[in-house]
């Protein structure tokens, strides 16, 4: 876990750094898938472009860190200083992404702060502050009142963003303890953190940041900021959105019936109702961000999504007012999305925006005859065939010696069975033995060569919260590695899935289109002429502008037919 950590926690606050960069301008059944440019200052560890933990000053600038003073505890109902701004070393108790590098002369810093579970007393969350040769390490107070309810944890995270002139350049964390309890730990300060990606031709249109509140019992609350490279789109502020207190529950249960009426004539109603309520959790402000990011590009825009919860499916979401005349009105259709995880209490690195990939391996196998999954069979037939993938049985030594680089595949395909279960017992991939490969041995792996997978199993896209932080297989491989995942949430058609994959790859190896471009296409078609809604299944992990390079010709994996090479007896 302490992998996924490590890199989520960089994702997050680099995606969270862009959005808050952003803010500163949101059971088995037959042929179904499921079973009962670097500086001086950067390296490369593991395959993955990260900071150093001291960056070297260039001409015109110099190292501070963030300041967000505070005492560790507080009394229900005090009242204290928060101070922000910049602090010549590392303060206690503060999380931040490594030392900020700000200019030797005179500049304004401004500091937003979000700090849900306290009320600001006399002043303005958001602080600008003067700094210079005479003062600099200048900061400003903000004055406090911790609130008094049960209904908020103990433990509260206060959050503020770092910025120069609209460019968000850190951010910091720390946590006060309201009332009894132990004293939050000294936040552990890794040699690495993240890298916020500041090539314009690489920046998405929007980045949103869905951070979670202070809640003692769950999501009741959820706070998101945006950022834009388009001055037309404004300046963005922590909004707050109130969500039901078993979001996790609901939010099942609406996949679940969506999987129910697979055949039925009411299933686009009910998508529609999935979508509406999706939506009631979107803030008007962020709609409106949407909108205009759209009118900006004059088409559909790119959105990085870092999210903190693992439950909810933003891309169904259904647009107010679209933008896109003659495509559905659902988020995933009426932009170019790709979402990333965002850790409340931890650093990831951003998704990259760009891959070179050379080798692929694709997991099938033969499963018992009620079980068997014949399209998947030719699904990977046709991927030996084209892209010289290596074959790999559906068993659990077998993936994770893969995963582990034997045999090495910087690409991972899985055409298997897959299931979800909240529980965890039963989750994960579903194996020719009739076991499962728990997320939890997937990141057992640490580090894995893989950088793209896609994982055409059912509910694989789906995710929990294991201590806190994320857990499922799409999650575990980010955790390991993987800069790109593509996973259904329900169950999926098995011939609708294979026609799908047959154009997903062509279409992404070109160099010119991304994962995230390529799934709103297939968004935007009927769902009535998609089996199982298949079209509107599948969630994109990554950045949305991500381009591959893939360096291999294809050759044949064997000389049997495409419809039966190389599938494991």
């Amino acid at each position: 876990m302490t992998g996924l950590l490590a890199r989520v926690a960089r994702a997050l606050v680099n995606t969270l750094a862009r959005v808050l960069d952003m803010f500163r301008l949101g059971s088995a059944a037959l042929g179904h898938r499921r079973i009962p440019e670097l500086s001086s200052a950067e390296v490369r560890r593991n395959g993955r472009v990260l900071e150093s933990a001291v960056p070297e000053p260039v001409a015109g600038t110099r190292t501070a860190y963030a300041r967000l003073d505070a005492p560790d505890r507080v009394p229900p109902g005090g009242v204290f200083e928060l101070r922000v701004g910049l602090a010549e070393s590392p303060g206690h108790g503060v999380t931040s992404p490594n030392p900020l590098s700000v200019p030797d002369t005179e500049f304004t810093l401004t500091v937003t702060v979000s700090a849900d579970g306290f009320e600001v007393l006399g002043g303005s969350p958001i602080r600008t502050i003067a700094v210079g040769p005479d003062d600099p390490y200048a900061y400003d107070v903000i004055r406090l009142r911790a609130i008094d309810d049960a209904s908020l944890a103990p433990a509260r995270s206060i959050l503020a963003v770092f910025a120069i002139e609209d460019r968000t350049i850190g951010i910091a964390t720390r946590s006060v303890l309201v009332g009894d309890g132990p004293t939050p730990a000294e936040p552990a300060r890794p040699d690495a953190d993240w890298v916020l990606p500041t090539d314009p031709g690489t920046r998405p249109d929007l980045e949103l940041v869905v951070a979670p509140g202070n809640d003692a019992y769950g999501p009741r609350r959820l706070f998101w900021y945006f950022r834009s490279p388009h001055a037309t789109v404004g300046d963005g502020r922590f909004v707050a959105a109130d969500l039901p207190v078993t979001v996790a529950t609901t939010v099942r249960q609406l996949m679940t019936g969506v999987e129910d009426r697979s055949s039925g004539v009411d299933l686009p109603y009910y998508l529609r109702g999935v979508g509406r309520r999706i939506a009631d959790a979107v803030p008007d402000q962020v709609w409106r961000a949407l909108k205009a990011a759209a009118d900006a590009v004059e088409g559909p825009p790119s959105v990085l999504l870092a999210t903190a919860d693992p439950y909810i499916p933003w891309e169904l979401a259904r647009v107010p007012q679209p933008w896109c005349d003659g495509d559905p009105p659902l988020l995933g259709a009426q932009t170019v999305i790709g979402r990333w995880p965002y850790l409340a209490h931890g650093r990831s690195p951003a998704p990259a925006p760009d891959l070179e990939l050379d080798s692929m391996a694709v997991v099938f196998g033969k499963y018992s005859d009620k079980e068997n999954l014949e399209e998947a069979a030719q699904e990977a037939a046709q991927l030996c065939a084209h892209y010289a993938a290596q074959p790999v049985d559906a068993r659990m030594s077998d993936i994770l010696r893969c995963l582990d680089g034997t045999p090495r595949a910087d690409v991972l395909h899985l055409a298997v069975h897959g299931n979800f279960d909240p529980t965890g017992l039963r989750d994960g991939i579903y194996l020719v033995d009739g076991n499962y490969l728990s997320p939890v041995s997937v990141e057992g792996v640490e580090a894995s060569p893989v950088r793209l997978a896609f994982l055409n199993a059912c509910q694989l896209a789906q995710g929990r919260e294991v201590f806190g932080v994320y857990a499922g297989i799409a999650f575990a491989l980010l955790n390991i590695g993987a800069e790109a995942v593509v996973a259904p949430l329900w169950k999926v058609d098995d011939g609708a899935a294979r026609e799908l994959v047959g154009g997903f790859y062509p279409a992404l190896f070109t160099g010119i289109r991304s994962p995230a471009s390529i799934l709103r296409e297939i968004r935007c078609r009927s769902v009535e002429s998609s089996p199982a809604a298949t079209s509107l299944a599948y969630v994109y992990f990554g950045h949305p502008l991500l381009t591959v390079n893939w360096t291999r010709t294809g050759d044949r994996c064997g000389a049997e037919s495409p419809a039966s090479a190389a599938v494991p007896p």
